[in-house]
């Protein structure tokens, strides 16, 4: 018996086909995973891989899931039964929860997608970092000693995309040192972006986990660096086997990895914060080290506005309210922030306005959000 409903067999995957973020009745976890924990587990994975989760109703499951889950995707086998296709959703998407331990779930998903892996087709490149090898380990050098090889793993990566803007300039200079090659999905560069590397590997979605292995094996690289992990799938994937001795991941998803074969987290020294939150060993680089640019191709039009005192005067008759921007992905709106939001309108000597615009408001989600 679960509170308000008796499940059974035959009605455990109705039950999940109707629940949703915002279902009123109680999740009840330890009960529902003695039922069926295969179906229970996509359930779970569902619930917390929601990019809009803005009321209490919703968030509260996922911080209930975040503490709950981690610890039972030890028990499962196999990653053939689970919702794949948004497991990155539930990497990614556990950065935007309250939980201390939020991050926890991404060292369960990492052992089962590792387990997984060499359980089938795949198998790892290199050893562990092995920079400690005596010289008589190496083969005899003939002539100039050529260039380390860097493989840079790429997620989104056009010239109009912030990991672009942030990271282009860094990985190029890399080049001055190393042999860069990069790989990437066919439909996440662009002409302008490919350039920054010597060499560029595309490969295609369906295909991206195999192909980039593949390359990586043939490369036989000195250091894979990870220019972020969390938004694809195959990122996510790759990053559990070894590659190469020495595997770094940057600040393309600001989160810690919390996987095993990941060495260090490369950051600017301002951009730290706490290092108890990393798994990886920090590299801390100086806080110009990673210096932006500009989208590619934006022409920036001045914008001349009537000063807010001149609209005032012109409206005497009632104040106008004091307009606040509020510019994020649907991500980062939660009930706590809304709550803070409304605190700071209640409080305000003026008249203050929330005006949102918001990444991946689209459709029903806008009216959702509406």
């Amino acid at each position: 018996m679960v509170d308000p409903l008796t499940l059974n067999s035959h009605n455990l995957r109705l039950f999940c086909l109707c629940y949703f973020p915002d279902s009123q009745i109680a999740l009840q976890p330890d009960v529902l995973w003695q039922y069926d924990r295969r179906t229970v587990a996509r359930l779970f994975l569902a619930l917390i891989s929601g990019r809009t989760l803005p009321t209490s109703a919703a968030h509260g499951k996922r911080e209930q899931l975040l503490a709950w889950l981690p610890d039972r995707l030890a028990e499962l086998d196999s990653l053939d039964f689970l919702p794949t296709a948004v497991l990155h959703d539930v990497y990614m998407h556990c950065s935007y929860a309250d939980l201390t331990e939020k991050h926890r779930i991404k060292r369960s998903l990492n052992d089962l997608i590792r387990r997984s892996l060499l359980a089938g087709d795949f198998k790892d490149i290199a050893v562990g970092d092995n920079r400690g090898q005596t010289a008589t380990d190496a083969p005899e050098v003939q002539g100039p000693p050529k260039k380390p090889v860097l493989l840079v793993v790429l997620e989104w990566f056009t010239s109009q995309h912030s990991v672009y803007r942030t990271h282009s300039r860094a990985l190029a200079a890399l080049r001055g040192r190393f042999t860069v090659h990069a790989v990437g999905l066919t439909s996440a560069v662009d002409t302008v972006s490919r350039q920054v590397f010597d060499v560029f590997h595309e490969v295609d979605t369906a295909s991206a986990l195999q192909e980039a292995w593949a390359i990586a094996g043939k490369l036989r690289p000195d250091v894979v660096l990870y220019a972020g992990i969390g938004m694809f799938p195959f990122t996510i994937y790759l990053s559990n086997l070894r590659l190469a001795p020495l595997q770094l991941v940057g600040l393309g998803h600001g989160a810690s990895t919390f996987c095993g074969q990941i060495n260090g987290f490369v950051i600017e020294e301002d951009l730290v914060g706490e290092e108890s939150c990393f798994s990886e060993t920090v590299i801390r680089v100086p806080a110009d080290a990673m210096p932006f640019v500009p989208p590619a191709d934006v022409r920036r039009v001045p914008v001349t506005r009537t000063p807010f005192l001149t609209r005032q005067q012109a409206q005497w008759r009632e104040p106008l309210p004091v307009r606040v921007a509020v510019c994020a992905s649907v991500m980062k709106i939660n009930p706590n922030f809304l709550a803070t939001l409304a605190e700071i309108e209640r409080r305000s000597r003026v008249a203050v306005r929330f005006c949102f615009y918001m990444g991946f408001a689209q459709g029903l989600t806008l009216d959702y959000l509406r």
